[in-house]
């Protein structure tokens, strides 16, 4: 019998609008992973971000986190899925600060997972982002000189369309871009990996991983337009995107509507 793999986004999918999972989702998916059925999430969000939203419901397999930059074991080890080549990382730092950006870094310093900012210097989105983040062990306020310490591997840039919009540009055909308008605090959010580190990528190593036959996606931004290129069946919600609308096997009910656990449930429940 083949083995399938049932990978869903967060936030837009899985989540409600209130960046929640809803009752009849949670007991939906914990019903289902009680029969043996493997089901996770890919996001961009980080781990910790990840477990805020999702207060309390595991996985019972690795998880997908960054947009595609590690998957998560159960036991909390991370398995890179690309890193930046050698200078990229700090050239990529040295250009944000020349555009005037004001950077959030994710780095390991000293073997710890954190994101520094320049304290002194924080302005709407990313003070906004640190505000709500005031309780996250990741947090480092740090000074503009040492921001590039560490093995960063992502950063992340709220701003405007205007000074975000050109450097997307110059940053796309060298590494992993995600250039988004953040759905509940309306902000235009630039994320950049790693060139191989993609939903996509990371789905395939999940794939191999645990010896899944194929796998049957979930999703409903631009971020999840390659991982739906690489699994067997692809679905989004009403609330999608079109363009990933367009490439989507079938439109299920919203995020609003349990549109992911209805789906499941009217294929694999019982």
């Amino acid at each position: 019998m083949k083995k399938t793999l049932y990978v869903s986004d967060l936030d837009g999918t899985l989540l409600n609008n209130s960046a929640r999972l809803s009752d009849f989702t949670r007991k939906t998916l914990e019903s289902l992973m009680a029969q043996g059925v493997s089901f996770t999430y890919a996001s961009a969000r980080s781990y910790v971000s990840a477990s805020s939203v999702l207060d309390g419901f595991e996985p019972t397999i690795p998880s997908i986190i960054y947009n595609g930059t590690f998957v998560r074991a159960c036991n909390g080890k991370l398995s890179l899925v690309d890193k930046f080549k050698d200078g990229e990382a700090r050239v990529i730092l040295s250009k944000l600060i020349s555009a005037g950006i004001c950077p959030l870094v994710y780095a390991f310093i000293d073997d710890k997972e954190l994101f520094s900012y320049v304290e002194d210097d924080l302005r709407d989105g990313v003070l906004e982002f640190v505000n709500e983040h005031l309780d996250d062990p990741r947090r480092n306020p740090t000074s503009a000189d040492k921001l590039d310490l560490g093995e960063i591997f992502h950063f992340t840039c709220i701003d405007s369309e205007e000074r975000l919009i050109p450097l997307y540009e110059a940053l796309k055909d060298e590494h992993q871009c995600v250039y988004y308008k953040e759905q509940y605090s309306g902000r235009w959010w630039l994320e950049i990996h790693p060139q191989g580190a993609t939903k996509a990528n990371a789905i395939l190593k999940l794939k191999s991983m645990l010896g899944a036959d194929r796998v049957v996606c979930f999703g409903d931004g631009v971020n999840d337009i390659s991982m739906f290129e690489v699994c067997d069946e692809c679905y989004a919600p009403s609330n999608a995107q079109d363009e990933v609308k367009a490439i989507a096997n079938a439109i299920i009910d919203s995020n609003e509507n349990d549109g992911v656990a209805k789906w499941l449930l009217g294929n694999l429940g019982e």
